[in-house]
């Protein structure tokens, strides 16, 4: 007699392998999440969860926008079966679980935060019926920072860690959430641990970041191309985030054919592959071939209307006259603004970006960013805070945060021209300039609106 999936608790040093037909979505988000959450049949048995088991782990990005591996039709499926089991017993922790990890890939791929809000539900429903596991509070953990919710996170990986110093997946959302919230140095040594554990790909992917988040390009780029080359087809959850995240290292860094090589494989993988549909558009655009770029974003906005995308396109609508366009991709990110909640709370920056580029500076706009700030005060963080500074004309403010930004030795083009913007608007002329060049140097690393306001500034 097949035993039902809540009856089954195995002992903690059992290793369980994977029973009948694995989802997509449901096994590649696993196996972060320190329980083995695998979907099968409807109706076959279903393995309980294990503290200790075969650890694997996932690159952050590849987290649960490989979902894209499975499409919104069979997660939506797939929610039809494991809802119903979820809600038909509070203690099945099995089901609940599997509901979390859906309701988050369906989040990532449709940009749709009730998905977010859903999953936190499911993965709360999942601790109540199994609280002693570390396995419920480490998917947990990761659904709080799938939301954003980096300090929540943190806490609750941390006192997984205090139980097992070596779990895997609570080490990952303890570095992800550190580097989050600007504590770089903690971040790397929280990954050193990982490294003398689980070295691979979706390490590299992690260290890659943070070298590039400390200034040290060409270690983000080699971390980038290794992660890249450590993956394949057969052994990672989703190569397409590989080569996607290379792409993206590459066009931070000003390496554009390598971009474009690394950005087309990606999709090649993974045609939905938002990342990379929106790295394209960024190479076309700053080739200066609007129509390929308007063309992925468009793309990219129906599959997930995020306002990083939507800002992107409303520039580009904008300055090829389309103003109607331009102003319905404006109008989405106001909506999304205006729903507050999640959606805020996801795309808090991107929304405070465009609003100081779109819309004006206002008082209100450097209290949301000082508020953001001083709960994840990390060097973007910083620097939103200096740019709202500046458009007030507050120099003072602005400088301040802006050397803050600095400090951690970033080389993001965005920090950089603003730093030389506001150096320029206090009397450092020279150093400011060279901001600016230095901004300018990475190419592709900044988009049209804000290399055609860097170059004013440096024009003779």
């Amino acid at each position: 007699m097949t035993a039902s999936p809540t009856s089954i608790r195995r002992p903690r040093h059992v290793k369980i392998r994977p029973a009948g037909i694995l989802f997509a979505a449901v096994a590649i988000v696993a196996v972060t999440y320190g329980a083995t959450w695998l979907a099968g049949r409807p109706g076959a048995a279903v393995p309980g969860p294990a503290q200790n088991r075969d650890q694997a782990l996932v690159a952050p990005g590849a987290l649960v926008d490989s979902a894209g591996a499975a499409d919104v039709a069979d997660i939506d499926a797939q929610i039809k079966i494991w809802g119903p089991k979820a809600a038909a017993d509070a203690r099945d922790d099995i089901s609940a679980g599997n509901l979390a990890v859906l309701y988050l890939g369906r989040g990532r791929l449709t940009g749709d935060a009730a998905d977010y809000e859903r999953a936190l539900r499911a993965a709360d429903r999942a601790v109540a019926a199994y609280p002693t596991s570390t396995g419920t509070r480490a998917l947990k953990a990761t659904v709080l920072q799938a939301t954003h919710d980096f300090t929540g996170a943190l806490s609750l990986a941390e006192a997984i860690l205090g139980e097992e110093p070596r779990n895997v997946d609570a080490l990952a959302v303890a570095g992800d959430a550190r580097l989050e919230l600007g504590r770089l140095t903690e971040a790397g040594a929280t990954y050193d641990r990982i490294a003398a554990i689980l070295p691979g790909p979706a390490l590299d992917a992690r260290e890659a970041r943070l070298a590039w988040l400390i200034g040290d390009a060409d270690k983000a780029l080699g971390l980038a191309t290794k992660a890249r080359d450590g993956a394949d087809m057969s052994t990672s959850s989703d190569p397409s985030f590989y080569e996607a995240q290379l792409g993206e290292m590459a066009r931070l860094t000003g390496h554009t054919a390598l971009a474009r090589t690394a950005f087309d494989a990606a999709l090649a993988i993974r045609p939905s592959n938002q990342l990379a549909l929106l790295g394209e558009a960024r190479l076309d655009a700053f080739a200066g071939d609007d129509a390929a770029a308007i063309a992925e974003l468009r793309t990219a906005a129906a599959i997930a209307p995020r306002p990083e995308t939507l800002g992107l396109l409303s520039d580009l609508l904008a300055a090829t006259g389309d103003v109607t366009g331009a102003s319905n991709a404006a109008n989405t990110i106001h909506v999304i603004e205006q729903l507050g909640g999640t959606s805020a709370k996801l795309f808090d920056r991107q929304i405070l970006g465009f609003d100081l580029d779109h819309r004006g500076a206002s008082r209100a706009v450097l209290d949301r960013a000082v508020a953001a700030a001083q709960i994840r005060p990390d060097a973007a963080g910083l620097d939103v805070v200096a740019w709202a500074a500046f458009r007030l004309g507050d120099l003072a403010t602005a400088r301040s945060e802006s050397a803050r930004a600095l400090a951690s030795g970033s080389v993001d083009a965005r920090i950089l021209y603003h730093a030389g913007a506001i150096g320029i608007a206090g009397g450092d002329l020279e150093a400011g300039r060279a901001l600016v060049r230095r901004a300018l140097d990475l190419g592709p690393a900044l988009d049209p609106r804000d290399r055609h306001d860097a170059e004013a500034l440096v024009r003779p």
